[in-house]
């Protein structure tokens, strides 16, 4: 699950410093210059057998190296009406059985 909310832009060589396009969960919102609200906004890992399904899900953008994404002020004119402005979910299960 770790692979699916990875975003150590500032530390990664590979990322080459671009929350954006260097992770695998973008951030743009972390952008020095011209800062945007998009990127990667939930995750969803599975495993399936016959008999059972499981999926781990979490809602928001990745904070897990980097700081919970808020709205306000930064982003107070992107419309988010029903939304919460602070962003900081933990991952949920949820379990079937057949």
């Amino acid at each position: 699950m770790r692979v699916a909310r990875y975003n150590n832009y500032a530390e990664d060589p590979l990322s080459l410093g671009d929350p954006v396009l260097g992770s695998v969960c973008a951030r743009g919102d972390l952008q020095k210059s011209d800062p945007v609200a998009f990127g990667c906004v939930d995750s969803k890992v599975t495993t399936a057998t016959q008999t059972s399904a499981t999926v781990h899900a979490v809602s928001g953008p990745t904070h897990v190296q980097q700081p919970v994404f808020v709205f306000d002020p930064k982003f107070e004119n992107v419309v988010h009406t029903g939304v919460e402005n602070v962003w900081d979910f933990d991952w949920t299960t949820f379990e079937a059985q057949a």
